[in-house]
């Protein structure tokens, strides 16, 4: 901090109220004359331009009583002899020793001039002067006192700077500790009078370019309530002085761009305080110092708290505010998640300060929306945002209608699309983290349907959460231990009825059967992630498969592996093909990759790119499912693909009963694509028959062969060479 500088206000004539307090002196004398001739010296006498006051007593013994009870005599002017040669050496002592009066001035007086004390004694007990009382002329008495005072003090600006210094460090420790500015202004109250050593009331405001506001008040006494905001108005404008008048102080804090002012009134006039000008000033360095700690740690508190990008409430936040809500009254309120879908495309379509000007400009809606309600707004993740309130307002009719015009992101007008996760509250007791998990669930159902997407939190949901879990931790367990298993179903040409290729499928089986069927765990694999692990594995072990199947007579000649979103999204998929490819000296034409239309439609660009990359390498590419997603055919002819895998669901449409239309569309559409056809699910005759007739290349089904191991599959194939 620079250095402060003091600016002192014009003093006007006090008045009488805060006039300087008289010099209290206290006469102890046995001789009552002594008693009458002071006071008659000493009547209407101003001393450094104050009254004295003179109180008076007649022994020691007396003298003792009164200083128990009183502390603030300037003076005492002390006979030696009273009820024994040594009564006013004995009361020094005490008034040194027992009362610990260190700043009061003492001046001996005697008439009898052989009980003078011995040098040692002045010292030792810091006695300030020693006459015999006929040498106390009138002239003699008033220098005698104003040097007295003059001592007097000095010792105490000596002494209030050390006890202020003293409650400056006390106070800076205490400063130190708070965490929030209203205690922090309150402990600068409580101490301030501690540290000018005089009543004090005030108050500590943090200082802003704005009007001034209550909100920026830390603390105040009660007495200024009522005009705190005006005499802040009228404060000093000086953005590094401090101000003083003659009974009221302005100190400035400053740390870095943060500013606050202590405001304090006295009930005392300043200019008895000789020294209140340097114990102000270190006061206020010092309480700066500690004003830039509590702003970092504000800052601190704040960022844990907070999301910069958007200043809303974080999820820290968001689930305090959620358990510190007390229950509804009436009514229902709710918890609901928004997810703002593509984020991620939008992110590397347009670039990253686009992306943040978006979650502003969701966060701006959001927060306008509401501004006059008391619902709550948090980012509680990356695209991710949080809202609580009456479900009158917080409800998935409201949000979508909220986003169904464009967002602003710079010069882009982007439109969103949301997915909601709503969890219901009604009386019940709130847990924060509890009722953030149980929409998030919600939230991740709604994500997984068509539009709108939005689910509301039930019971059933969080059990089959768990049940969810369960499932990957076991599968993950499972497959570390290498109990998954890579089983084969021949394709068979309908044309030449030799197997033309088998498909590669990954089951998980136990003691009796199935643990799980892969239409169930293959969806937990995508989503835990372990997907791409996985598919890297049957990968290789389809290739390796396929190598030691080439001695075999009727051996495939090719083998299909399915490929995940999640192994697009690696980056990587093209280099693993290869290194498998390269590993069991395979041609890449035997490979195989089959993709499901969704996926193909998913993340185009994506998908695209790395199919044109296999390509490029010489495997061959499969849309699986063809005709149950919703690809334009302008979508896919731009797909480098080789062949259409015909849904079980058509094939079930040929029978007696049904001419297998829609198998007929998607037959002639490849036909004139260029591209060859495999069918699913083939388990009857009249099927088969009917593909072939239609045009249809290759069938795999239960009517020729259910999947199996690699051994049952080495079985079969030399077992339908024999038989043919």
């Amino acid at each position: 901090m620079n250095d402060d500088f003091l600016v002192f206000a014009n003093e006007d004539q006090p008045n009488s109220e805060l006039a300087l307090p008289p010099w209290a002196i206290l006469v102890v004398d046995d001789d009552h004359d002594i008693h009458l001739s002071t006071s008659l010296v000493l009547k209407n006498t101003q001393l450094l331009g104050r009254n004295i006051e003179l109180v008076h007593a007649y022994s020691a013994r007396e003298a003792f009583d009164l200083l128990l009870k009183r502390h603030d005599f300037a003076i005492i002017l002390l006979d030696v002899v009273m009820e024994n040669d040594f009564a006013g050496l004995d009361l020094v002592a005490k008034i040194r020793g027992i009362l610990g009066l260190k700043e009061v001035r003492i001046i001996l007086r005697t008439g009898q001039p052989g009980h003078a004390p011995e040098p040692g004694i002045f010292n030792l007990h810091d006695i300030n002067d020693y006459r015999l009382k006929t040498e106390l002329t009138n002239n003699r008495l008033i220098t005698a006192l104003s040097a007295a005072l003059r001592s007097y003090e000095q010792i105490c600006s000596i002494s209030a700077n050390r006890r202020g210094l003293e409650m400056i460090v006390h106070t800076e420790a205490e400063l130190m500790e708070c965490t929030h500015f209203t205690d922090f202004a309150a402990a600068i109250l409580k101490h301030a009078p501690k540290v000018f050593d005089r009543e004090c009331t005030g108050f500590v405001a943090k200082v802003y370019p704005h009007t001034p506001t209550h909100d920026d008040i830390g603390a105040c006494s009660p007495d200024l309530l009522d005009s705190v905001l005006e005499k802040l108005k009228q404060r000093p404008q000086s953005s590094s002085n401090h101000h003083f008048d003659s009974c009221e102080i302005w100190l400035h804090l400053q740390a870095g761009n943060d500013q606050a002012v202590i405001y304090l009134q006295f009930k005392t006039l300043l200019t008895e305080f000789i020294n209140f000008g340097q114990i102000a000033t270190v006061f206020a360095a010092n309480t700066s110092a500690c004003l830039g700690h509590l702003c970092q740690l504000e800052r601190l508190n704040y960022l844990a708290y907070h999301d910069e990008l958007t200043e809303l409430g974080n999820r820290s936040w968001f689930i305090d505010q959620l358990g510190a809500a007390p229950p509804p009254e009436r009514g229902t309120f709710a918890v609901a998640i928004l997810d703002l879908c593509r984020f991620a495309d939008i992110n590397d379509g347009l670039g990253y300060e686009v992306g943040n000007a978006l979650l502003r400009s969701f966060a701006n809606r959001l927060q306008s929306h509401y501004s006059d309600s008391n619902t709550m707004v948090a980012r509680l993740g990356n695209d991710v945002f949080g809202v609580f309130g009456p479900i009158t307002q917080v409800n998935p009719d409201l949000l979508f209608h909220l986003f169904s015009t464009p967002l602003q992101a710079h010069q882009h007008s982007i439109p969103v699309q949301i997915a909601i996760g709503v969890r219901s509250v009604n009386d019940e007791p709130l847990n924060g983290l509890q009722l953030l998990e149980q929409a998030n669930i919600a939230l991740n159902l709604a994500k997984i349907k068509p539009h709108p997407r939005w689910a509301s939190f039930s019971p059933d949901m969080e059990a089959n959460t768990r049940w969810r879990h369960e499932i990957i931790r076991q599968l993950r367990t499972a497959f570390q231990a290498n109990l998954l298993q890579v089983w084969y179903q021949p394709q068979v040409h309908l044309q030449t009825n030799e197997v033309s290729g088998v498909e590669a499928l990954l089951r998980w089986p136990g003691e009796v059967g199935f643990i799980q069927s892969p239409s169930v765990f293959i969806p937990l694999a995508e989503y835990s992630g372990l997907i791409v692990e996985m598919g890297d594995w049957v990968l290789d072990e389809a290739c390796r498969a396929y190598q030691e199947l080439q001695h075999l007579p009727n051996a495939p000649k090719r083998v299909a592996v399915n490929i995940s979103m999640p192994q697009f999204r690696t980056g990587t998929l093209s280099k693993s093909v290869n290194q498998s490819l390269l590993k069991y000296k395979l041609a890449p034409n035997v490979l195989e990759l089959e993709i499901t239309e969704s996926i193909a439609m998913d993340e185009p660009e994506i998908v695209r790119s790395c199919l044109s990359a296999l390509r490029t390498i010489g495997v061959d590419i499969s849309i699986d499912d063809f005709g149950t997603g919703y690809s334009s055919l302008g979508q896919l002819h731009a797909l480098p693909i080789d062949s259409l895998k015909i849904d079980k669901s058509f094939v079930d449409d040929i029978d007696e009963e049904k001419s297998g239309l829609y198998v007929e569309l998607i037959i002639g559409l490849a036909q004139r694509l260029g591209l060859s056809t495999v069918a699913e699910g083939v388990e009857t005759k009249t099927q088969a028959h009917r593909l072939k007739e239609l045009g249809c290349t290759i069938a795999q089904g239960y009517y020729y062969a259910k999947p199996m191991p690699l051994h049952e599959l080495k079985r079969w194939l030399e077992a339908r060479a024999n038989a043919i």
